[in-house]
């Protein structure tokens, strides 16, 4: 590892779209086909792909409040710097306190957790090599920090080409299940919400929006992009526009896939691989495996661009006196040697909390992913909120989008939590109370520094 530097400076502007759209596009596309969609299956029923429509729409116009920001403002606190450029260095330090903890919690540690306990399954059942969960978790932590840690590019391209090799196997079943009919032809009764086989389209919806969570990743990366005010938005609906799609092709196919009136058993939470037992049957038994190691490799990316984003929020934070002027320190590569220091200590801290706290890994894993997508759902919020004083006069028709965008984390959120889930996933909920309250208190403790910050870039609009 070379030396580290003080310059509170990232590295050069080159950065490419190519390299936005990876980082975005690395939140999770196959963990979500492969996890969550079945959930979205479980609440709506034969009415998945429609409920996967309308939280598309929803997540695009959210993407669009991202847009709205990112043409404006660049910075690599990407949220912080949105917050405080347009309301001012109090309420940036409060929501930045609770997005970074969000992505922290979501991929920046709590991803690792399950890329232990899903690669302890792959290698012991394929490869016969029976190490425990916590040991391939902290090798998948040592992995993203170097990737994190010698260049931001490396770890992007890195990225990019996990996420294509881990949702070529997703495609290749959809297509093939589609092509085949599934278990009884295609069908358009699963745009029918009034279907008999149908669930409930709105609780279908909140699960639908989750697996949009992290789309505005590429924002964290505008201080090292070149032109970002034009590379950033383009990352983030395009991002938004591929995912839609593809998350539609692979909840319709998983669909028919199971039958419109066998949709239990793609929700079956015993059934960790649903897309791969329909490869099995619609493909052949060797893409089983395929789909199981891509489900790793993609939380792998997961983790590399919940790092590079979480990381960039502490450098941010601590240029600004806000955290300890350590985290603002950077490598000789450019990158943000203190904040991806403390993202990894942070990843092992919780791989030990969970093993003295003799939780099941993966209850823990749903409780943390759940506080995650609780806290930055809430930012969402906040950012749909304060993007109604970015609209241009000349686009009323932008003010329905941000309602949209209002409604849709209201709606994640309440699907969440009501009815209040059980133990141990309502730990996320204490997860969640607990993260606003520690950004609270920071915020208070921390009035010296933000009038130091308010004055050097204050508020504008």
């Amino acid at each position: 590892m070379n030396s580290s530097t003080t310059t509170e400076q990232l590295g050069q502007p080159k950065l490419t779209v190519l390299d936005a759209i990876a980082q975005s596009l690395a939140i999770g596309p196959v963990l979500s086909a492969g996890l969550l969609a079945g959930l979205v299956a479980g609440a709506a029923g034969s009415a998945a792909p429609l409920a996967t429509i309308l939280g598309a729409i929803g997540s695009i116009c959210v993407g669009w409040v991202i847009v709205l920001f990112a043409r404006q403002y660049t910075g690599a606190g990407a949220i912080y710097d949105y917050v405080r450029r347009s309301a001012g260095a109090t309420l940036g330090l409060f929501t930045a306190g609770i997005y970074f903890m969000g992505a922290m919690l979501l991929g920046g540690a709590g991803i690792f957790l399950a890329i232990g306990f899903f690669a302890n399954l792959a290698f012991s059942s394929y490869l016969g090599i029976n190490l425990p969960w916590w040991v391939w978790s902290l090798v998948a932590i040592a992995i993203v920090f170097a990737a994190n840690h010698y260049g931001i590019q490396t770890a992007t391209r890195t990225q990019l080409i996990l996420t294509v090799f881990a949702v070529l196997p997703v495609l290749i079943i959809a297509f093939a299940v589609i092509f085949s009919g599934g278990a009884h032809g295609n069908t358009l009764e699963v745009f029918n919400p009034s279907s008999p086989t149908a669930g409930s389209l709105f609780r279908g919806l909140l699960f639908a929006v989750t697996l949009f969570i992290g789309f505005e990743a590429s924002a964290s990366l505008s201080e090292e992009t070149a032109n970002p005010k034009q590379t950033v938005p383009f990352a983030v609906l395009g991002t938004v526009l591929i995912a839609s799609v593809f998350y539609v092709i692979v909840v319709y196919a998983g669909t028919i896939g199971y039958g419109i009136d066998n949709i239990a058993k793609w929700a079956d939470p015993a059934n960790p691989s649903q897309l791969g037992t329909l490869g099995s049957k619609f493909v052949g038994g060797w893409i089983a495996p395929w789909m199981d190691v891509a489900i790793i490799v993609d939380m792998i990316a997961v983790g590399s661009a919940f790092t590079a984003t979480a990381a960039r929020g502490w450098f941010a934070l601590a240029r600004h006196n806000l955290l300890p002027k350590a985290l603002a320190s950077t490598s000789s590569y450019g990158t943000p040697i203190g904040g991806n220091l403390l993202v990894a200590g942070l990843a092992v801290l919780l791989v030990v909390i969970t093993l003295v706290s003799g939780l099941f890994v993966m209850d823990m894993f749903t409780a943390s992913a759940l506080a995650g997508t609780l806290l930055i759902s809430s930012i969402y919020i906040v950012l749909a909120v304060l993007a109604f004083r970015l609209v241009p006069a000349s686009a009323p028709w932008q003010y329905l989008v941000l309602v949209i965008a209002i409604l849709t984390p209201v709606l994640a959120i309440y699907g969440s939590i009501f009815p209040f889930p059980p133990y141990p996933a309502n730990i996320g909920v204490w997860l969640t109370v607990a993260g606003v309250v520690i950004s609270a208190i920071w915020t208070l403790t921390s009035s010296k520094n933000l009038g130091l910050v308010s004055s050097l870039e204050p508020a504008e609009v």
